[in-house]
C-alpha cells in the first residue's frame, strides 16, 4: 500500500497468497526528473533464493523529460513462498545487490 501512495489515484493491491507467492520490490530511489524506469526482465528461482534481472533506464542527456522529482519502482510476484533472499543483477548478469527476506 505504501509504494504507490504518492500518486494521485493508486492502484488497489493486488490479490497475493502469501502461503504460495512471494513479492520482491526494486526501488530507484529519488530522481530528479522523469524518464526514469525500473523493469525485472527475468526471474529465477534457485531453492528459496530468487534472482531478479533488473534493467535501469535513465533519460538521454537532452531528453524532454518532466521536471519533477519520482521515486520509480517495480514489484513482482515470485512463486515461491517464503524466500530467503533476493539477488539483483543487472542486464549483464553482474550482482547489484542483496536483499534478505522479511
Amino acid at each position: 500500500r505504501r509504494a504507490p501512495a504518492t500518486l494521485l489515484s493508486p492502484p488497489p493491491p493486488p490479490e497475493v497468497d502469501f502461503g504460495r507467492t512471494s513479492v520482491a520490490a526494486v526501488f530507484l530511489g529519488s530522481q530528479p526528473t522523469g524518464g526514469y524506469r525500473a523493469e525485472v526482465q527475468n526471474v529465477a528461482v534457485e531453492g528459496a533464493e530468487a534472482y531478479l534481472d533488473v534493467a535501469v533506464t535513465e533519460p538521454s542527456p537532452g531528453a524532454l523529460t518532466t521536471q519533477a522529482l519520482t521515486n520509480p519502482w517495480v514489484m513482482v510476484a515470485v512463486d515461491v513462498p517464503n524466500l530467503s533472499s533476493v539477488r539483483f543483477r543487472n542486464t549483464d548478469g553482474e550482482l547489484l545487490g542483496t536483499a534478505a527476506a522479511r
